[in-house]
């Protein structure tokens, strides 16, 4: 077979993941930002407990209005580790294009614990009261 042709598929289904992801986040902040409704919450339906990303869709309506204050309320997450994270798979996604290389590096396995420990840590402390 040739690895091309293997590469391109491959490619294709990450672009078309990509954008499916992104229109849906779009899409479900237009919703909200139209309607005042999000999509809810499945940990918090079931478990009554915040998750690191619940109040994201507001904190994200908030910075389309230019907001920081109030995005960082609705979750600090969304203007600390989300920017850092976007900017590291968009760097993922350029590498895999252009190298095809899908192996993590060290400093990428330290980027990602340096972003996960305080998404956990904030998961935590929001949950305590």
């Amino acid at each position: 077979m040739d690895r091309t042709k293997d590469r391109s598929g491959e490619l294709k289904s990450v672009i078309i993941s990509v954008a499916g992801l992104f229109l849906v986040a779009v899409g479900d902040v237009v919703f909200f930002m139209v309607t005042g409704r999000g999509i809810p919450c499945l940990i918090r339906k079931v478990t009554g407990r915040l998750c690191p990303g619940c109040g994201m869709t507001h904190a994200f309506a908030a910075l389309l209005h230019g907001d920081i204050a109030a995005a960082w309320t609705y979750n600090p997450l969304s203007i600390t580790v989300i920017p850092v994270l976007g900017v590291y798979l968009l760097y993922r996604l350029i590498k895999t294009i252009r190298t095809g290389e899908d192996k993590f590096r060290a400093w990428e396995i330290i980027l990602l614990l340096i972003l996960f420990i305080p998404t956990v840590g904030f998961w935590i402390v929001r949950n305590l009261s």
